[in-house]
């Protein structure tokens, strides 16, 4: 499509059922994407919700930053897209989505509020990724993350992980539909100007939060960007849900270094060391502390500064972490077998850079300070419990905020912490672990041709496109084996971490969905064939090899019900026009001898297979041959109207109309009058 708006075709011809990455889509375009066409053609840029607008890539579909540009009222789904439902979480549906308004931008791409138009016009959010290798990768693993805790994890009604709706590609682009959710709890404390909850919202909030997290660990899966932002209440209730999965990655492959936003980030992750679900339960203790104080607690202008306010407030970290940090040198000085903070003027000299001076938000240096002294809510009830309510509270930050990720708090230990709990402190002792801990790193769990058997069925194919990819992707994925999306080839091994083969083997595998697959079988055809005597025989297609079938009582009481549906008028019209079928055309009905069904119980006729007037019905070898035709019909081809017993989802009959040469019949027909007129003149 040049700038005037007009169609140049430059579509090429897919081969092998396979959509190619340079096909433009001409026909789909001009049909269910007809709107959009609109839209490209003539913008409106008023509608268009995206930031930049300016199309440059994608053929003109995306911006500068590789973002969709979405217009207001915009149809995405399966029923509109390039790629269609093959790649889709269902495929045997089409999916329309229609754009409301914009829900958030990000590094990863947008989220729009959207409804359903396919199911009751129910509101759902869409996060569509941007058209880039990295976003998409991340986003089959985020798809993956997700679907395995919805199924296998997460179930029931009162589950915190936010639920996946839907999932498919829209030019080249990867979106991901959810339930749509209230607002954050980030907005929900500026709505509450930053002075903090009581502590029994902050205790009803945790609750669900270490609920959310303890699903996640027993599946070995790593949130990596736990924070306000990213915990959405439930419409007007005070349940809550944790969102955002696009960082998420497993504990056995851990991909990203630079992950969790900077005042929720652990100190593992500054320092380079390998991490797990410990760095998530860090990002806790900073969400505690940032709801009973209004503000976050290391609000760190960066990584240097953020050391510097851990420091200051926990005191000095472990040499044992320090020792095998890959990044501790940015930030420490070895003197003496010991490690010291560097000052900010020789970090700004090495790096070259010019930091923000430190800012003291708060009075106090020390943790236990900060909240023994620090202004509290409570309710009536709790008033004489302050000092206990503080001590523990006290306990539970402070067993988050373990520099050792190996003895930091688990989600399933803080959940019978008694500040959770609401009980006395005295004589508390931590349980057990449910989940032992164990660092990885990146370890491939299977890999060459016993992975390719499993995943793949020991079928390799060529991968050269992103819809190729998703494909592999989605087909390892139901048989178990999550594939390693840092290597170019899907075939080279998995990361499916062990908790998920445990429980893929142990249910059986992902419920299986009920999918209207196209048949490739030939159609049910079925054709009615009157004789003189106005009986009725039916011949089928089902199977070429299929042999003919003698009548039966059961046969003759469908004959009864049929003629008995015909009514009194069908009756009259066949007494008044005999050479007539009323279940045929009432302008082109030749009568069809019951001789040429293969499957007549009268037998074949001498015209019926090998004749050059017959013509095969669905290309198979049922003949269909007329015996006498109607004088007003003397053109070459009468045409036949059939009844098909169509296989489509909507179970209608559809009509088909039979060519059948009628030029033979009409000369022996001729020549047969011009005899008997011969006869009587003589």
């Amino acid at each position: 499509m040049n700038k005037r708006g007009i169609f140049r075709r430059i579509e090429t011809i897919p081969l092998s059922n396979q959509l190619s990455p340079k096909t433009s889509g001409i026909t789909k375009q001009l049909t269910a994407s007809i709107l959009t066409t609109f839209n490209r053609c003539l913008p409106n840029e008023e509608l268009i919700i995206t930031s930049p607008s300016i199309p440059m890539l994608n053929q003109q579909r995306d911006n500068e930053i590789n973002d969709l540009i979405i217009r207001k009222g915009d149809i995405i789904g399966t029923l509109t897209s390039l790629e269609g439902p093959e790649c889709s979480m269902d495929i045997s549906k089409l999916t329309k989505y229609r754009v409301i308004e914009p829900l958030g931008q990000g590094t990863f791409g947008q989220v729009f509020k959207c409804v359903d138009l396919l199911d009751k016009e129910k509101e759902v959010a869409i996060k569509v990724l941007k058209n880039h290798t990295a976003y998409f990768r991340q986003g089959l693993i985020e798809v993956s993350v997700l679907m395995i805790l919805n199924t296998f994890y997460d179930q029931g009604h009162n589950n915190k992980i936010l639920m996946i709706k839907d999932h498919f590609m829209y030019y080249n682009h990867i979106c991901i539909v959810t339930e749509l959710l209230g607002k954050d709890l980030y907005h929900l404390m500026k709505e509450n100007k930053n002075k903090g909850f009581s502590i029994t919202t902050i205790r009803k909030f945790l609750f669900q939060i270490l609920r959310a997290l303890r699903t996640l660990s027993h599946a070995n899966i790593v949130h990596c960007d736990v924070k306000p932002e990213n915990i959405l209440l439930q419409g007007a209730t005070s349940n809550i849900k944790l969102i955002d999965f696009g960082s998420a990655c497993f504990e056995n492959f851990t991909m990203n270094t630079y992950i969790q936003s900077r005042h929720y980030r652990a100190p593992e992750i500054v320092l380079g060391l390998p991490y797990s679900c410990a760095i998530d339960m860090w990002s806790v203790g900073c969400i505690a502390a940032e709801f009973f104080l209004g503000i976050p607690l290391f609000a760190g202008t960066s990584e240097y500064n953020l050391l510097f306010k851990m420091i200051d407030m926990l005191g000095m970290l472990p040499n044992e972490m320090l020792e095998n940090g890959t990044r501790t040198k940015e930030f420490f000085n070895l003197r003496g077998g010991n490690y010291e903070f560097k000052e900010q003027f020789q970090y700004e000299a090495e790096k070259n850079i010019r930091l923000i001076p430190n800012r003291h938000y708060f009075s106090y240096h020390s943790l236990k300070d900060l909240i023994e002294k620090n202004p509290m809510k409570v309710s009536s009830t709790e008033i004489d419990e302050v000092k206990e309510i503080r001590a523990s509270l006290y306990d539970f930050l402070l067993r988050c905020f373990v520099y050792n990720p190996k003895d930091r708090l688990t989600p399933d230990q803080a959940l019978a912490h008694p500040f959770i709990l609401g009980t006395a402190i005295e004589g508390y002792k931590i349980p057990p672990r449910e989940v032992p801990y164990k660092e990885y790193g990146k370890v491939m769990t299977m890999k060459g041709k016993e992975y390719v058997d499993l995943a793949f069925n020991g079928i390799e194919e060529n991968i050269c496109d992103n819809q190729m990819y998703y494909k592999a992707f989605m087909h390892a994925f139901y048989n178990g084996q999550i594939v390693n999306v840092l290597t170019e080839s899907p075939y080279v091994g998995s990361i499916t971490p062990e908790s998920f083969i445990k429980v893929f083997n142990e249910k059986g595998g992902f419920p299986k969905k009920a999918q209207l697959m196209k048949s490739i079988t030939p159609r049910q055809v079925k054709v009615v064939i009157i004789d003189d005597n106005k009986q009725e025989f039916s011949s089928s297609t089902e199977s070429p090899n299929s042999g003919s079938k003698s009548s039966s009582p059961q046969l003759d009481n469908e004959k009864e019900k049929r003629k008995s549906k015909v009514g009194k008028i069908k009756d009259l019209f066949r007494k008044l026009t005999p050479s007539h079928s009323p279940r045929a055309s009432p302008r082109f009905s030749p009568r069809i001898s019951p001789r040429t069904s293969l499957n007549s119980p009268h037998g074949s006729s001498s015209n019926s297979s090998n004749s050059p007037n017959s013509t095969s019905v669905n290309d198979k070898s049922q003949q269909l041959v007329p015996e006498s035709i109607n004088e007003s019909h003397t053109s070459k081809f009468s045409i036949v109207s059939l009844r098909i017993n169509d296989s489509d989802s909507d179970g209608e009959k559809s009509k088909k109309k039979v060519k059948v040469d009628t030029s033979s019949n009409d000369k022996k027909k001729k020549r047969e009058e011009k005899e008997k007129k011969d006869k009587k003149k003589k």
